[in-house]
């Protein structure tokens, strides 16, 4: 899930989105997910947490797997149990999600490509971000992993691309990897959309 797949960090995606800000800017940008730096879920414990990713268009049964192997991994099964909610400023501990192929790491390069490759109205498709990232990976030495390659969907969908014809704005897609929502509410983000959203490019 992209809400728990993205390292940590010091700084923000950069160049920033046109007309966009945030306050996970000025916290020094710790957290690097942008899905958690737009909607801000309540960490102060696990149902809470869950409660706002529902809130903010994330599949609660696919997200709450994902949170309750991260707090685990991160602090213990005891801590589960007690209620407690990932540490979303260390995401970069937990070896199932994280990975070195990040788009924030090439913010240049993936904003020239974006831009480069979008039509005459603003849109690309879906296969442009998996090539990105492949590149990315390429640039890091690794294969994507399959966490990797559904950050790819998920970012998709969050930025409110379209399964139906895989097309996506990529100022929106600029504007969620800053941490700031798209210019239009994406619908839910359940596991199924997800997989179709991932079918409709090729890693080959």
């Amino acid at each position: 899930s992209i809400i728990l797949s993205t390292m940590t960090g010091s700084k923000p995606f950069s160049p920033r989105a046109p007309e966009t800000t945030n306050e996970a800017e000025s916290e020094g940008m710790k957290i690097r997910c942008p899905f958690i730096n737009i909607y801000r879920p309540d960490a102060s414990s696990f149902g809470k947490f869950m409660d706002d990713c529902e809130k903010s268009g994330l599949d609660k049964r696919g997200s709450e797997l994902i949170a309750a192997t991260v707090v685990v991994q991160q602090k213990g099964f005891l801590e589960l149990l007690r209620g407690e909610a990932p540490d979303v400023e260390r995401l970069d501990e937990v070896p199932i999600i994280n990975h070195p192929d990040m788009f924030h790491s090439y913010p240049d390069y993936v904003q020239e490509t974006l831009k480069a490759a979008a039509d005459e109205d603003g849109k690309v498709h879906y296969q442009t971000m998996v090539d990105i990232k492949k590149w990315i990976a390429k640039q890091e030495n690794v294969e994507p992993t399959k966490g990797s390659k559904a950050e790819t969907a998920q970012l998709f969908l969050g930025s409110g691309g379209s399964i139906e014809t895989g097309m996506v704005y990529y100022e929106d897609v600029l504007r969620v990897l800053s941490g700031t929502p798209p210019r239009e509410k994406p619908k839910m983000m359940t596991v199924r959309r997800i997989k179709k959203a991932g079918a409709l490019g090729t890693w080959d």
